[in-house]
C-alpha cells in the first residue's frame, strides 16, 4: 500500500506541494459538474456522453485530451484503495464544491476508504489565505 494520495479539482497546487516537500501522489479530479448537463442516470456511459458533449462541444476542449483526463481521474479514484491516506484539497466555491460532492458520492460506496480521508480547505475570510486542516 502506498502512503499518500492528494486529490484536487485542478493541478494548480501540484508543483507547490512538491516544492514544499509534501510527499505523495497527486490526482486531478476536475470535471466541472456545476456547468453543463449532468443527467440523472446511473449509467456511466450516459453521464460520460453528456459531459463530453458539454466539455468538447460547448467549451471547445480537445476530444482526445478530455477523454484521457476523465479516464485518468476515474482510474485514479478506482485505485485509491492502494493508499493509506487520502487528502482532499477543495475550496469553498461552487466549482470545487460540486466536484467534491461528486467525489464523495463515489467514495461513499467504498467503505474501505472512509477512515483514510482527510480534507484541507482554504479559509476565504483570512488574508493572507491560511490552511485549515479538518479531519
Amino acid at each position: 500500500m502506498t502512503d499518500l494520495l492528494h486529490i484536487r479539482c485542478g493541478n494548480d497546487i501540484r508543483e507547490g506541494l512538491r516544492a514544499a516537500g509534501i510527499r505523495g501522489d497527486f490526482l486531478e479530479y476536475a470535471d466541472p459538474v456545476c456547468r453543463g448537463a449532468t443527467p440523472a442516470s446511473d449509467d456511466p456511459h450516459v453521464f460520460r456522453k453528456a459531459r463530453m458533449d458539454y466539455l468538447v462541444g460547448t467549451l471547445g476542449e480537445d476530444t482526445l485530451d478530455t477523454h484521457a483526463k476523465l479516464d485518468a481521474a476515474e482510474a485514479g479514484l478506482a485505485g485509491a484503495d492502494r493508499y493509506e491516506r487520502i487528502v482532499l484539497w477543495f475550496e469553498h466555491d461552487l466549482y470545487d464544491q460540486s466536484v467534491l460532492i461528486r467525489l464523495l458520492d463515489h467514495v461513499e460506496q467504498r467503505s474501505e476508504l472512509h477512515d483514510r480521508l482527510s480534507m484541507i480547505t482554504l479559509d476565504r475570510d483570512l488574508l493572507p489565505r491560511k490552511l485549515v486542516h479538518a479531519e
